[in-house]
């Protein structure tokens, strides 16, 4: 099963590749005059216009980029858009073992090849112990675990290099896509994931004219991806290189809770009142800063303080809501999956219209 799921991984990554490069091509349609391609003059007659020549002419020029080796990848991705860095990242070498691992499973029955070991080494790769040709590789759980970690994380960093190289004048939209994508993970507890896109967020080509809110944004996101991945000291030395002293309260908050400062926290939150600049009651709710700080005692007290309900009150009857909405939507699938006769004796009684807030916790 493990064996299945990591082939199917590289699938995955593949297709994303693909998707990445025509997206980028047909975002900068200059770029189609770095293809080097020969077509014979019946091909070309048999195209209905320049459009679909150009689009054959991609599809063929990912089609062979694709056949190149991982690292081969990532080399002809630096020489055509005039990169150095690509590879310069903390897990290359573990992307190149799992990449030629990834080989050796397709096309070698599992089994350890001379090619495999001097690829490897050749990337830096430190065995311990160094296996022997012939060797049966495995695949387990911690394994492919990683092994998603590191190809999403590679795949992740690619898309968001290129972005920025390519589309210059697209600096704002992927700095909040950015924001968004770390938010997302936060909001699926997958913190070491959140942490290590953060970093990687932080970086300087993923700084350049970012502006001053978005990045301390960014900086709290990792920090609380951090300090849940269980890398406190990672998560208050990022803060530390940071200057909070002039930013808005609604960050200050944010430090107190990172550095389990709960009682200046909680004054923060009176001081703050009912809304601020990125807090407000939905905030308390969802976002992941406030997890564990829910459940103390401060933070219960200044929040009934605030809003004049008691905060597991309120989580009581968003869950009494929640619990309503889904019994109703299963009575309403019946009425619409039984017969006429159920239908016509349960007439569609209108909801009434409720407004719904609007979410405005930072990403």
């Amino acid at each position: 099963m493990e064996r299945s799921f990591f082939i199917g991984l590289f699938s995955e990554y593949d297709s994303f590749i693909g998707s990445l490069l025509k997206a980028i091509y047909m975002c900068k349609p200059t770029l189609y005059k770095g293809i080097r391609r020969e077509i014979a003059l019946t091909d070309l007659l048999s195209f209905q216009n320049l459009d679909d020549v150009k689009k054959d002419m991609l599809e063929k020029e990912i089609d062979s980029f694709r056949r190149e080796s991982y690292i081969e990848q990532i080399s002809e991705l630096e020489r055509k858009f005039d990169i150095k860095t690509l590879k310069a990242f903390p897990e290359w070498s573990s992307f190149v073992e799992i990449s030629q691992r990834r080989n050796v499973m397709t096309h070698n029955d599992g089994r350890v090849s001379q090619q495999y070991i001097m690829v490897c080494e050749g990337a830096g790769v430190k065995f311990d112990p160094k296996p022997m040709i012939g060797d049966e590789l495995e695949i387990t759980p911690e394994y492919l675990f990683n092994a998603i970690f590191v190809v999403s994380k590679v795949g992740y960093m690619l898309a968001h290099t290129l972005w920025r190289k390519v589309l210059v004048g697209e600096l704002q939209e992927a700095n909040e896509a950015m924001n968004e994508t770390i938010y997302e993970l936060l909001m699926r507890k997958r913190w070491t994931s959140a942490a290590a896109f953060g970093e990687f967020g932080l970086t300087d080509p993923m700084t350049k004219s970012i502006e001053e809110i978005t990045q301390k944004i960014r900086v709290i996101n990792t920090a609380i991806g951090l300090k849940h991945a269980k890398r406190k000291s990672d998560a208050d030395a990022l803060l530390n290189s940071f200057d909070w002293s002039a930013c808005i309260r609604d960050f200050k908050l944010a430090i107190e809770v990172l550095k389990e400062n709960y009682s200046e926290a909680a004054q923060i939150m009176r001081d703050i009142g009912k809304k601020g600049e990125l807090v407000h009651q939905l905030a308390y709710h969802d976002w992941p800063l406030f997890e564990e700080f829910r459940g103390r005692r401060e933070f219960q007290e200044a929040y009934e303080e605030i809003y004049k309900v008691p905060f597991l009150e309120k989580v009581s009857n968003e869950a009494q809501v929640a619990s309503k909405k889904l019994k109703q939507t299963k009575l309403e699938s019946l009425f619409s999956s039984g017969g006429s006769q159920v239908k016509k004796a349960a007439p569609k009684k209108a909801a009434p219209k409720k407004a719904v807030p609007k979410k405005a916790v930072p990403k």
